[in-house]
């Protein structure tokens, strides 16, 4: 989508929750917003997908319809055994596939005035004067200022701190099929287990037909994670059987203070500014709230 401008007043890299987010206020606010985004949308995202129950202070758009599971309790394990639950008489978090809730807020940002190319690939960005060119494999796009929403790999914020080392954690993630018996039993909770992986965690969470099985521990601590995701699937009750499922692996960045998230017109917001929880690695409702402010 787009109406041939190539000037803007901000540009937004990547068009996640935070990227969206940021186009959509600065849309409101009157700037002319372009968002980019490698990816064609809509498009799998590896991620558990909890929405934590304060997400609901600070949307401006309705999600139910894209509610996959609303959790009232959690149970907490060591190695998958003294089990505690804890349960609440409201919710406690809603889950979500990224798929659906990127696609509704991006189009949330395009209805308010944002222009969105999906597809396309930023390569690069130049400053020039007091305006900022952006490289993309389809052209170069001028603007103003530049929002780096791109995740913690993108191009923008390798362009703010070029050759930074920074504390990650290793993160596997799968959206196992199981049945509906399966999935009415673990509807209303999550799991969280501890001990499964060295300084680090495991989680099931419940979705409309899959189990969303994860585990992270820091990188660089913890190695071959994928074998420590295996033994967490092969010792749980629920999925120990289930072997038709894809996994994806991806970084979460911890955060740090002390850290800069502007380089002139140049900001960064959610996973692209390390903006995470630092103990869950929780991080869209951090994406939303970054991109906000």
């Amino acid at each position: 989508m787009g109406d041939g401008q190539t000037f803007f007043d901000a540009i937004v890299v990547g068009a996640g929750p935070s990227g969206s987010t940021a186009a959509y206020e600065l849309t409101k606010a009157g700037m002319s917003v372009l968002i980019l985004d490698k990816e064609k949308f809509p498009r799998y995202k590896p991620c558990g997908g909890g929405l934590s129950l304060k997400i609901e202070r600070i949307l401006s758009v309705n999600i139910k319809d894209i509610i996959e599971s609303t959790v009232t309790g959690t149970y907490f394990t060591y190695k998958q055994q003294d089990g505690l639950y804890l349960y609440s008489d409201r919710p406690i978090a809603y889950m979500v596939m990224r798929d659906k809730l990127d696609s509704l807020l991006v189009s949330e940002a395009v209805k308010a005035g944002a222009s969105f190319k999906d597809g396309t690939k930023v390569m690069g960005i130049k400053e020039s004067g007091d305006s900022y060119e952006v490289m993309a494999e389809e052209g170069v796009f001028n603007c103003r200022y530049v929002i780096g929403a791109d995740g913690v790999n993108g191009v923008v914020r390798r362009y703010i701190r070029p050759g930074e080392i920074r504390t990650m954690a290793a993160s596997i993630e799968a959206e196992i099929p199981v049945g509906k018996d399966l999935i009415d039993r673990h509807n209303n909770y999550v799991h969280i287990d501890f001990g499964s992986i060295p300084y680090g965690y495991a989680w099931v969470f419940p979705k409309n037909g899959v189990l969303s099985a994860g585990i992270a521990g820091f990188r660089g601590v913890v190695k071959q994670p994928k074998k420590y995701f295996d033994q967490f699937l092969k010792a749980h009750p629920a999925i120990s059987e289930v072997s038709n499922y894809k996994y994806k692996g991806y970084p979460i960045p911890l955060f740090r203070t002390q850290q800069p998230l502007t380089k002139g017109g140049i900001l960064l917001a959610g996973d692209a500014g390390n903006i995470v929880d630092p103990f869950f690695g929780e991080g869209i409702y951090y994406a939303i709230r970054s991109a906000q402010l």
